[in-house]
């Protein structure tokens, strides 16, 4: 006997239009199989029904919490040397622009040497000069008032510091 589409509406347990249902009806009436797979498929959604929802084990959501703290550091972890990674590659990619951009414009190593002790006798001569500068301001300013802008520098600096942990580091609130 041909079971199709019996068994397909039995298993699916979709709603029928009542043509379908009564055909469904009358085949239950004369076949079997089918009678007996349908009071299977009825029983196991009775016992569906009627079981109480299982529980999680002790201590899963404080499991949970753990793991899902842990795949975020090391997420956190992974993108900061991605980003680590990057920015060396990027760093060197410039420092090779600018090198290749250095040696083009001069025809010789000794052109090339000549600019780089010039710029460093430029460089040296600056630091002399602020030197002097500052020098010629530190006689100007009493001692204290020394003191007090290193004071309030190292304040300042302190305060960068905590800004940025606070930025980097933000706290996750939870309800």
């Amino acid at each position: 006997m041909n079971h199709q589409p019996y068994e397909t509406w039995i298993l699916t347990g979709a709603p029928l239009s009542p043509a379908d249902q009564r055909a469904l009806e009358t085949h239950l009436h004369t076949c079997e199989a089918c009678r007996s797979l349908h009071e299977a498929i009825s029983a196991v959604e009775g016992t569906f029904r009627e079981a109480p929802a299982p529980l999680p084990a002790a201590g899963f959501s404080l499991r949970w919490k753990a793991r899902l703290e842990a795949e975020r550091r090391l997420i956190a972890r992974r993108q900061a040397w991605l980003l680590l990674a990057l920015s060396a590659v990027a760093m060197l990619a410039v420092t090779g622009v600018l090198l290749a951009g250095v040696f083009v414009a001069f025809d010789s190593p000794v052109d090339w040497l000549v600019a780089l002790s010039r710029q460093i006798a430029l460089g040296i001569s600056a630091a002399s000069t602020i030197s002097k500068v500052v020098h010629a301001l530190a006689a100007l300013l009493p001692p204290a008032w020394w003191l007090g802008m290193l004071e309030v520098s190292a304040l300042l600096v302190a305060l960068w510091f905590v800004s940025l942990q606070k930025l980097m580091f933000a706290r996750r609130v939870s309800p």
